[in-house]
């Protein structure tokens, strides 16, 4: 990558709730790796990388200031030495100018339907690589749609959905695989049962998710057209001899360690899973997996009402007035749950979430993922994740260290690099490994009468 004199890193968007968050794990990590170094200082192998140069950028650079301020308060790092840069979502000329003075670019501003195009043009045409947040589909296929060639022979990686959206289930999809396969064997299809237990803590979103799937919602139908754009090129995956069934719309799940009622989860993970799955198929012949998530709920009733909630904001979602509806009073509709100035650390720090994922294939693997197996899949092995605050604590963690894999290990990516989701731009690095040491874990086990 060129530009030897760049920042490593630079988190843009600062100033927003995410971002105030990015910075202060940022902050936390840097503490922690100084810490290691100076215990490794009398070893033989000590630790002789160089510090990390990171900066942060925004509208204002007072704001800015504050920012790292608050981020030294609550850390203790010494945030002097870094650096402050000016920049605007609407002045294309400084999106390129931060993104010339760095090697990787967090983007922390959106909705990304609005906002997350100027800045992964900005970071294609100056050779940075980016990573972001974002949940929502037609941006993320879009960008791949129109960058992935200009990345590709750029060398750099733009990543989207670093976070909740849609590390753990991408992820963690992609190391069920590798489990698999390593055993010999293959993987037909996934289910993810995921759980969030507040532990005296409330789950609360910010106002821009909010809107994110307001949006997402009233223009899925352009989703199609993207996608048909996207791969016309490519050879049509076979369909699968062996269907993963769906589940109802509620359903009980009597399974041991993951009993519960459920329903479908509607968040972006199954078109970012099916990206990845179109990756190792089309680049590395391996049986394409079927995926299936869902979430659960406290009880039938519950279930019953948010099934109503979500029929009618997809209805109110699909008109001009409906969307203003939604949007304007969003914390009302939903008893506080959506806030413009986005949930206290008190309300967040003891939100957990746990996800099963739980894989079903087969012992043997066939020469081609496009040969048939006759028997029906007789192996299932599970994997778990665990995190805290996976709206913004995990959520930050994993940005974070998304950005941190492809500045030390873009070696281990896909080709030169390209557009890519997170199951498939990480598979072969560190990155599952990093988050396990800090706080978002994943591990294999076993559930027995699946």
């Amino acid at each position: 990558m060129e530009g030897e004199s760049r920042d490593d890193i630079i988190i843009f968007g600062a100033t927003g709730f995410t971002g105030k968050h990015v910075v202060e794990e940022m902050a936390k990590w840097v503490v922690s790796i100084s810490g290691k170094q100076k215990e490794s200082k009398g070893k033989k192998k000590a630790n002789k990388s160089k510090p990390l140069i990171w900066g942060v950028a925004g509208r204002s650079l007072d704001k800015l200031n504050d920012v790292l301020m608050s981020a030294k308060n609550v850390t203790g790092y010494d945030t002097t030495n870094v650096k402050c840069y000016a920049a605007d979502i609407d002045d294309p000329a400084s999106l390129k100018s931060i993104a010339s003075k760095c090697k990787v670019l967090l983007n922390c501003v959106g909705p990304y339907r609005f906002f997350g195009e100027q800045v992964v043009k900005a970071c294609v045409e100056e050779g940075t690589s980016y990573v972001d947040v974002s949940g929502e589909p037609e941006f993320l296929e879009n960008m791949q749609l129109k960058y992935h060639e200009e990345a590709e022979k750029k060398g750099i990686y733009i990543v989207g959905s670093c976070g909740f959206d849609s590390i753990p289930i991408d992820c963690g999809v992609t190391l069920l695989q590798q489990i698999f396969s390593k055993a010999e064997g293959e993987m037909n299809s996934v289910e993810t049962f995921m759980e969030l237990d507040a532990c005296g803590g409330t789950f609360k979103i910010n106002h821009a998710t909010w809107k994110s799937a307001i949006h997402g919602v009233a223009n899925a139908s352009n989703l199609k057209t993207i996608r048909k754009e996207l791969y016309k090129k490519e050879r049509t995956i076979p369909a699968p001899t062996h269907k993963l069934q769906k589940r109802g719309p509620i359903h009980y799940n009597p399974t041991k360690i993951i009993a519960g009622y459920y329903l479908p989860f509607p968040g972006s993970d199954a078109s970012v899973v099916r990206r990845s799955q179109r990756h190792f198929y089309y680049k590395e012949n391996i049986r394409p997996a079927q995926m299936s998530a869902y979430v659960k709920v406290g009880s039938r009733l519950n279930a019953v009402m948010l099934i109503f909630f979500a029929l009618v904001f997809g209805v109110l979602a699909q008109f001009k007035r409906g969307q203003n509806f939604l949007d304007k009073w969003a914390s009302w509709i939903t008893f506080g749950y959506i806030t413009n100035e986005g949930p206290k650390d008190e309300e967040m720090k003891n939100v957990k979430f746990t996800m099963y994922l739980i894989g079903k294939g087969w012992e043997s693997k066939l020469t081609s993922p496009d040969d048939k197996h006759t028997d029906t899949p007789n192996v299932t092995r599970s994997v778990k994740v665990c995190g805290t605050n996976p709206g913004y604590g995990a959520t930050c963690v994993m940005l974070l260290h998304s950005a941190l894999t492809i500045l030390d290990e873009s070696e281990k990516m896909p080709s030169k690099g390209g557009v890519y989701p997170p199951g498939a731009a990480f598979a072969n690095t560190s990155l599952i490994h990093r988050l396990n040491e800090n706080g978002v874990t994943f591990e294999e086990v076993q559930i027995p009468n699946v």
